[in-house]
Formats: C-alpha cells, structure tokens, sequence
C-alpha cells in the first residue's frame, strides 16, 4: 500500500460526500469538519493498493471503447 495525498478531485469528492453526510444527519462534526475545510482537508490521507495503481495507469495507457452514449446517430 502507498499513502499519497488527497488531488483537488480526491478533496471535492471527500468535501462533498461530508457536506451530503451533514444535510442528511444534522452531524455537529461534519458541520465543524466543513467549517474547518482549509485545516481540515490536509488531514486526509490516501490509501492506494499497488496493485490497484498498476491497474488504473494501464487503463489509462489504453484507448477506451466507446459506450452507447460515446456514439452519435445519424438520421437520414
């Protein structure tokens, strides 16, 4: 396992499930986590497997196939 810092994309999502957590729940401590966001953000930690890693930067070295949605249809 390899501990990284949290990207911009990594923070948002965190940021963003806690915000979801507190209008859900009323929690005191997600409100005072989100208060303290500045402080709070660069106590997380990223736990990535290496394998898992591997994986992910061989997905990304290939082209992906296109999806349904990819593809436009053509109407004559």
């Amino acid at each position: 396992m390899d501990l990284e810092p949290l990207d911009r994309e990594d923070l948002t999502f965190v940021h963003d499930l806690i915000a979801q957590h507190v209008v859900l729940t009323g929690s005191h401590l997600g409100a005072r986590l989100l208060s303290t966001w500045s402080s709070t953000a660069l106590q997380f930690t990223k736990v990535m497997p290496r394998d898992y890693k591997r994986a992910l930067a061989t997905a990304a070295a290939v082209e992906p196939v296109p999806t349904p949605q990819d593809l436009q249809v053509a109407h004559g």
